[in-house]
């Protein structure tokens, strides 16, 4: 599904803080500004909702005041379409998986990122298990 993605992130939640931690943008963006993003929790952001409810966010960029600077750091315009996909361990949302397209993401790209959080969470159960050990 990654050719149909324009930008991909993932985000450690850290102390009630997002921090870019890995991803890809294309279309001529800035991929090194995805390492020096930190984003507040609770500030409005297309993140916030996600983080807050664990539910997974599919669909149109909101219309919010503080997303243009997301995409501005990117050295991109906002996208058609968005996917903010919450990696919950323990009842706590550790990560967030951030994708978007400036077309209408198909439904092999939704259930891809879908499955990609599920992965990650299961993933990261089994180290937190293993260094229990």
């Amino acid at each position: 599904f990654k050719q149909q993605l324009r930008c991909g992130i993932i985000f450690a939640a850290r102390d009630s803080v997002l921090i870019g931690w890995k991803g890809f943008v294309r279309s001529g963006g800035k991929p090194d500004a995805i390492e020096t993003m930190a984003l507040e929790v609770g500030a409005p952001s297309m993140l916030r909702d996600p983080y807050e409810s664990a539910v997974p966010y599919f669909g149109e960029p909101p219309a919010l005041e503080v997303d243009p600077h997301f995409y501005r750091a990117l050295g991109l315009p906002p996208p058609h379409e968005l996917a903010v996909v919450p990696v919950v361990l323990r009842q706590e949302v550790v990560c967030l998986l951030y994708a978007d397209a400036m077309s209408s993401m198909d439904a092999a790209t939704v259930g891809g990122l879908a499955e990609l959080g599920q992965g990650l969470a299961a993933s990261f159960d089994r180290l937190v298990k293993a260094a229990e050990r």
